[in-house]
């Protein structure tokens, strides 16, 4: 599971000691609404489009705090508030790694044929695609194809394992939030000073 973690820094705890007990409460809040703003950062990132190509917008807006993907722990020096992402290839598009068949010899890899305008599978899995047979390519590759008339299209191409590139999509939106983090973070302090202390 890919994730993002706030916590308060000490100039920001300094600011709250004022408030006594009720501290980790206004912390709470203060985390929260700095994880809101940073979330819409890193959607907005994201649906640019300038890290990832973007296809479903499922990953982007698996970030968004509405998701209730966020969770705020208060402690007696204040509060840490973790954003994560309940998408199976949200850690793997981040990070990068090998993908390997689960239940099967291989990977059915899409081919244009099998994909929508926007890049999108136009099937859940390459087995409920009517009429397709098992070919070897000219290079020797195993391809899945469609029969049509007394052609073959080739659909997919089946793969022992995949390696998917890191992308650091999340890391690469955070930096950018970030410069944006002490502003919404004393906003947030403000805000809450003054309604705690009136």
């Amino acid at each position: 599971m890919a994730g993002l973690r706030i916590e308060i820094d000490q100039r920001s705890l300094e600011r709250l000691r004022g408030l006594g007990d009720r501290m980790p409460k206004v912390a709470g809040v203060i985390v929260r609404n700095t994880m809101h703003a940073w979330s819409d950062q890193i959607q907005l990132a994201i649906r640019k489009g300038a890290i990832l190509r973007r296809r479903s917008g499922r990953l982007a807006t698996s970030w968004g705090v509405q998701a209730g993907n966020l969770q705020v722990k208060k402690s007696g020096t204040g509060a840490t508030a973790t954003l994560s992402s309940n998408v199976k290839y949200a850690a793997i598009q981040e990070h990068g790694g090998k993908v390997t068949p689960k239940r099967s010899q291989y990977l059915a890899v899409p081919l244009p044929p099998a994909l929508t305008r926007a890049g999108v599978p136009k099937f859940p899995r390459a087995r409920d695609v009517p009429d397709l047979v098992p070919i070897r390519s000219r290079r020797g590759n195993l391809l899945l194809a469609k029969v049509l008339g007394d052609k073959l299209e080739p659909w997919y191409v089946l793969k022992r394992e995949v390696t998917i590139p890191a992308s650091g999509y999340l890391s690469k939106s955070g930096k950018k939030a970030e410069r944006f983090i002490p502003a919404i973070a004393d906003k947030a302090i403000e805000i809450e000073f003054k309604r705690e202390t009136a």
